[in-house]
């Protein structure tokens, strides 16, 4: 069974000058041991006004609280038999019972003021994945619980009173407790830290790295902010302790002189035996098998060699048959084949016989036959010269040849047949140390590590050969990493979108333009080749034709909502406007020189990309439209020459066509980078985002999937459909919760899951 040990970060501020409070920050140190049995002590106190009594009060606090804990009251261990959530959190009362009475006895037997209204104390403990904990004052605690596909969540763990006024004789007088996953981390301060951080601000940092990392990142920001009072944080998150083996456990039993002897040279022997097969080829692998090649080798090669051969009494061999001129010879009588008595045993004889007597009477076998017949009928007219022992031991040499040859051949086969299992084996312990890296990262918060992990652990399976491609364990593990892979992609797969429309209905050649656009409840199109337009009635799904308009519009290249309309833009340059009356006019504006790419609007200010990636234009509004275009961009350093589409929230995110995603602010270039989009983006085409989003949206038609980038570049989700094959557009209606995809002459409707 796994166990989990905390780990846990604190962050003290301390601004200069003459704070009205003390205030400290601690977390126990146990042994492993002793965490894993009672648990891990942390808090923080903050007690006002500021002196010698109210130090003295906390450090007195602070270290009784630890000896009650882990039993170190009268030099005898704490009572914990068993770690059991019940005793868990009867041990942890009794630990703040005695923290209610050494803070009582200090009150009393020091005669000192405290103004406990003013002060906060959090006393907490973990252990394994339980935690309970019990505040005072204004203390606030999240739990930053990890959602799978959908990042963290805060949850709120305490509710500061600030009109509660704490009793002396019963400070801690409400515990609460819970659990943490292995991914979530747990994150507990004063309230002047939340009055210099934003809660946002905090969870980035909390789930963005380490405890020491997010300590760092806090103590900045807190830097730029030069907080004025004392405060204090606890940041915890769990470390994976895998136990030892039962082996290690039980390790004493062993005699390891007598053990390691014999295992040693039963290794040798199988050593030595390998090593005698590798560097001496037998003759004769199978004795059988052999001795009855040898011997029909050798009668065959016999009969060949009779003819030539002296007969008895100094006469030659018997010649062959003499054909009469005039006469064919008579066909030698070929064997009948016997067939079995089976139907079906009958057919395959019959066509075993049939593909036999094509290979046989195959051109190229019978010119293989053929010179194998001249070169023994050569050997034997070279042979009749020899002694009949010379002939002999020609004859066994052209045998023990053919043997040594057919046994080189199969060592030789043998070999590279052992070398693939050892390879096949390498391969498969090195997926399996690629899978537990992977795990490892995780732990840590590392996504982007362990995807890179899983990636490879694939990338070795399929540099297998093809014969283990198909093998049992390479097709269960292949779909173990893909399924985890799939997982960390934070993918969303559709099988079945829904179908809100399909144009081809109405005409079979219609062909839709690449701009989709929604005003109210009703989406818009454009026949690219008649160059009307139809609207859906997304309520009852009805198609109807837009009236005609006076205004001339092109095939439709892009698209942007605006207060009063949509905003179009044509193959011609040309600038219309759609108004909610379906009427389209034509919006006065001086295009820059050059083709416009894309468009966007934001507070009714117009923003354009040129196609040659040279600048974005901005148009701001006049009463009858815009008027003249002004180059926004002022940073020389972008290079805009491969963008496709922008996207205006305030800043400006270029999309280029090798899947990098600039932001522009004020014309300058911004920090931003999206963090190992897994697989990479293949050839995006239109980026959507607005004011009131945190996400962008990607269209990447190549790999048929919408992508959801979160603002501070992490990869949020990734919804993918196989149906998804000619992807044109995308109309996001976060307060609605769908997405709307313009899918060649499709439109489809795909509710958004990254927002529950």
């Amino acid at each position: 069974m796994d166990r989990y040990l905390a780990k846990i970060a604190t962050l003290l501020v301390e601004p200069a000058g003459s704070p009205r409070s003390v205030c400290k920050v601690f977390a126990a140190k146990p042994t492993p041991e002793k965490e894993l049995l009672a648990g891990k002590l942390f808090g923080f106190a903050e007690v006002a006004p500021n002196g010698v009594a109210a130090s003295g009060l906390i450090d007195q606090l602070l270290d009784q609280v630890k000896d009650s804990l882990y039993g170190a009251v009268g030099n005898q261990p704490a009572a914990f038999p068993t770690p059991s959530a019940t005793e868990f959190d009867e041990h942890f009362g009794f630990v703040l019972r005695n923290a209610n009475g050494i803070i009582a006895r200090y009150l009393e037997g020091e005669g000192v003021r405290i103004a406990l209204e003013d002060s906060a104390f959090l006393l907490g403990n973990i252990r394994q994945q339980q935690f309970a904990l019990a505040a005072v004052g204004n203390v606030f605690g999240y739990l930053f619980h990890y959602r799978p596909n959908h990042d963290y969540r805060a949850v709120s763990v305490t509710e500061p009173n600030a009109d509660a006024v704490p009793n002396p004789l019963r400070v801690f007088s409400q515990t609460v407790s819970g659990a943490i996953g292995p991914l979530d981390y747990l994150f507990f301060c004063t309230e002047s830290i939340l009055d210099y951080l934003s809660l946002h601000t905090v969870q980035s940092a909390v789930t963005g790295g380490a405890g020491t990392d997010a300590v760092r990142q806090l103590k900045q920001a807190l830097a730029k902010a030069n907080p004025k009072t004392m405060g204090a944080a606890v940041i915890i998150n769990l470390v994976l302790q895998r136990p030892p083996t039962r082996a290690a456990e039980n390790a004493e039993r062993f005699d390891y002189p007598v053990v390691a002897a014999r295992d040693s040279m039963r290794v040798l022997n199988q050593t030595q035996h390998r090593t005698s097969l590798l560097l001496t080829p037998k003759l004769l692998p199978d004795r059988k098998n052999m001795a009855r090649w040898l011997h029909t080798t050798s009668r065959r090669l016999l009969d060949g060699t009779k003819r030539f051969l002296p007969g008895p009494k100094g006469r030659r061999a018997t010649p062959a048959a003499v054909v009469t001129p005039g006469k064919k010879p008579a066909p030698a009588e070929k064997p009948e084949l016997r067939l079995p008595n089976n139907p079906m045993l009958q057919s395959v004889t019959r066509a075993a016989a049939e593909s036999s007597n094509k290979v046989i009477h195959h051109p190229v076998v019978r010119m293989l036959g053929g010179t194998v017949r001249r070169s023994a009928l050569w050997i034997g007219e070279h042979t009749q010269r020899l002694s009949l022992i010379q002939r002999i031991t020609v004859i066994g040499g052209i045998v023990v040849t053919a043997l040594l040859m057919f046994n080189l051949t199969t060592l030789s086969s043998r070999n590279t047949q052992l070398s693939r299992e050892r390879a096949f084996a390498s391969i498969l312990g090195q997926v399996e140390q690629l899978r537990d890296a992977s795990q490892s990262a995780l732990i840590y918060q590392d996504q982007v590590g362990a995807r890179t992990h899983l990636n490879e652990a694939l990338h070795l399976l399929n540099q297998l050969p093809a014969a283990f491609r198909d093998h049992p364990t390479v097709a269960r593990t292949r779909r173990e990493l893909l399924a985890r892979l799939s997982e960390l992609r934070h993918e969303i797969i559709i099988n079945e979108p829904l179908q809100l429309a399909n144009f081809t209905n109405l005409e079979a050649s219609t062909r839709i333009a690449p701009a989709l656009i929604k005003i109210s409840d009703r989406l818009y199109a454009q026949d690219a080749k008649s160059k009307l337009f139809f609207s859906l009635n997304l309520s009852s799904r009805a198609i109807a034709n837009v009236a005609p308009s006076s205004a001339t519009v092109g095939a439709l290249t892009a698209s942007a909502v605006s207060s009063n309309g949509a905003i179009l833009l044509d193959d011609d340059n040309r600038v219309t406007r759609l108004d909610a009356a379906e009427r389209i006019h034509p919006v006065p504006l001086n295009t820059p020189g050059g083709k416009i790419t894309s468009l966007d609007v934001f507070h009714d200010r117009l923003y354009l990309l040129s196609s040659d990636g040279s600048s974005i234009f901005r148009a701001d509004p006049t009463a009858g439209g815009y008027g003249s275009p002004r180059p926004w961009l002022s940073d020389p350093t972008v290079d805009l020459r491969q963008a496709v589409d922008i996207a205006v929230d305030g800043d400006v995110y270029a999309l280029r066509s090798d899947g990098e995603i600039i932001r522009l602010n004020q014309g300058q270039a911004a920090e931003f980078s999206t963090r190992a989009i897994d697989p990479p983006l293949a050839g995006p085409t239109k980026i959507e985002t607005s004011e009131a989003s945190k996400y962008l949206y990607v269209l990447d038609p190549p790999t048929k999937r919408l992508l959801v980038v979160e603002k501070t570049g992490d990869l949020v989700a990734q919804y993918r459909s196989e149906l998804f094959d000619e992807l044109r557009d995308v109309i996001v209606d976060e307060a609605g919760q769908k997405i709307y995809l313009l899918n060649g002459p499709r439109i489809f409707g795909v509710p958004m899951q990254h927002l529950k």
